[in-house]
């Protein structure tokens, strides 16, 4: 049997709450109703800091539909501290594509700034790695570059946001 400090410890760790509501494959339906994918647009829209379009094909829907809509959309963290994990996750997965789009989506949305994204390549490195967080602020380094635009973007955002 297990040691009465385990049962213990278990009487004491909160319960993730059942996954009521959670969209699918098998779920959902063939086309997410009006309103669904309207609001998953419309948060990606605020989120990426890029027009979004209607997704054409299925793997966009279901970012859409799902990351979009039920993910990114939830109460319960900041869109700010979304944007870290989701930082952090894409850096670690070492995938140049996402981390660029990413690094750059974050700063376009206004979310963040280039000094908050070199503090979060220096912690990163001592938790993932020098290499990655190397990579990392090496795409910040040619997204600061570009700074001018995408100030100009950031700025817009921001006054869209108030």
């Amino acid at each position: 049997g297990r040691s009465r400090a385990c049962r213990s410890a278990n009487r004491n760790v909160r319960r993730a709450p059942a996954r009521v509501g959670i969209v699918s494959a098998d779920t959902a339906p063939a086309d997410a109703d009006d309103g669904h994918r309207a609001r998953g647009l419309k948060f990606w829209a605020a989120a990426s800091g890029l027009p979004v379009e209607q997704p054409r094909a299925p793997f966009r829907e279901a970012f859409v539909d799902f990351a979009a809509a039920e993910v990114w959309s939830r109460p319960g963290l900041s869109r700010k501290e979304r944007w870290w994990i989701t930082l952090s996750c894409v850096t670690i997965a070492a995938q140049p594509v996402p981390i660029k789009s990413h690094l750059e989506a974050a700063l376009r949305s206004g979310d963040t700034t280039v000094a908050e994204l070199r503090e979060f390549a220096r912690h990163l490195a001592v938790y993932a790695g020098w290499p990655l967080a190397s990579f990392a602020d090496s795409i910040i380094d040619e997204l600061e570059g570009g700074a001018t635009n995408l100030d100009d973007v950031v700025a817009e955002n921001r006054v869209a946001a108030n």
